[in-house]
């Protein structure tokens, strides 16, 4: 049985963070951890639930599972080795962050992420495939490493104007509402329909100051090959999952001829989703609920074009469907991203 993987790295991070909570640390043992950390854990997996294991010990030892928005403030780019050193190579935000959000799966199978244009912002999503409670803790650092790093890559004097405009959570708050807006000084919404960050066009198009092409050049074809390596060592259901996301025209293919696609039979790819955790009908799930909400974020996308689109039997299949999805109704939906959209602007425009 091959269970979903994340990347060395969170394993490095986030034991050296519960090393660091033990009084007997010392400053010789931290520095031989950093260097430690610096090395390339990117290419290297761990199984989940290893990191499952860390989170527990973390939130055994401080009661407190907002761990990794502390662990994001003081982010380097070196602690992601090859990839920090990429990003930091990229023109401007906008393109290490477009990197980032196609690239996330290569850090932890169970998120799937993407970043979405909306008139002149944009919202990079990412979609906890597991539902696990202990890895909203690594959506938080995710979070909070992504606006740290942003300022660091543009310098001092830039990275006064790097800010969010919102962010909201799928899960609970995990720790005090203080330490939220401490480290993304905007709204934090949580128990919403996606985790999200919202954050201008303008402030991704400040030009990275450190940016090399000849240097990011390097770093992507090194990135290439572990890609082409990861495909062939990534767990069972991510593949499913990247062969079912991969269909022209967003079709959702049934179970069988995702059977066929594997050379197996339908009780076999049954069988195999299971023993990760999964089943067939979970996953075309929250693809089916990643697609709906893409399409519902553009105002001329009428409702019945998507549950069309998405092979559902009615609109009211679709309506039971998303409502389970967000807690509202399409239209519901519709109308408070819609509201949202003209308070931000407004924001913005103040």
């Amino acid at each position: 049985m091959k269970r979903i993987t994340v990347s060395r790295l969170y394993y490095d991070l986030l034991s050296d963070y519960l090393k660091k909570l033990d009084i007997s640390y010392s400053q010789e043992s931290d520095e031989a951890e950093e260097g430690k950390r610096c090395s390339d854990a990117y290419k290297k997996r761990v199984d989940q639930s290893e990191i499952e294991k860390i989170i527990e010990e973390i939130e055994k030892k401080t009661g407190d599972l907002s761990f990794g928005l502390k662990i994001g403030e003081h982010i380097h780019p070196s602690d992601y080795g090859t990839v920090g050193y990429a990003l930091m190579n990229f023109s401007n935000l906008y393109q290490a962050l477009n990197f980032t959000a196609q690239h996330k799966y290569l850090l932890n199978e169970a998120f799937s992420t993407q970043l979405i244009k909306k008139g002149n912002r944009y919202h990079y999503q990412t979609n906890n495939i597991t539902a696990n409670r202990n890895l909203a803790a690594l959506v938080e650092l995710d979070f909070a490493s992504a606006i740290q790093l942003a300022r660091f890559f543009v310098g001092v004097q830039q990275g006064l104007g790097v800010k969010l405009i919102h962010v909201n959570f799928q899960h609970d708050a995990l720790g005090d509402l203080e330490n939220y807006q401490r480290v993304f000084n905007c709204p934090v919404q949580f128990r919403q329909s996606t985790s999200e960050f919202v954050i201008s066009k303008c402030v991704l198009d400040i030009p990275i100051r450190s940016a090399n092409p000849q240097m990011l050049n390097m770093m992507l074809r090194k990135i290439e090959r572990w890609k082409k390596e990861f495909v062939t060592q990534s767990s069972f259901s991510q593949r499913v999952i990247r062969y079912i996301s991969s269909q022209k025209d967003s079709k959702i293919p049934d179970l069988s001829s995702t059977a066929k696609e594997f050379n197996i039979s339908v009780s076999t790819l049954k069988k195999r989703l299971t023993d990760e955790g999964l089943n067939y009908s979970a996953i075309c799930d929250s693809i089916r609920k990643k697609i709906a909400l893409k399409m519902m974020s553009s105002s001329t996308t009428q409702v019945k074009e998507i549950y069309i689109k998405l092979e559902f039997a009615s609109s009211s299949a679709f309506n039971r469907a998303f409502k389970r999805w967000t807690n509202m109704s399409p239209t519901e939906y519709r109308s408070h991203n819609n509201k949202k959209n003209d308070q931000t602007n407004d924001q913005v425009s103040d």
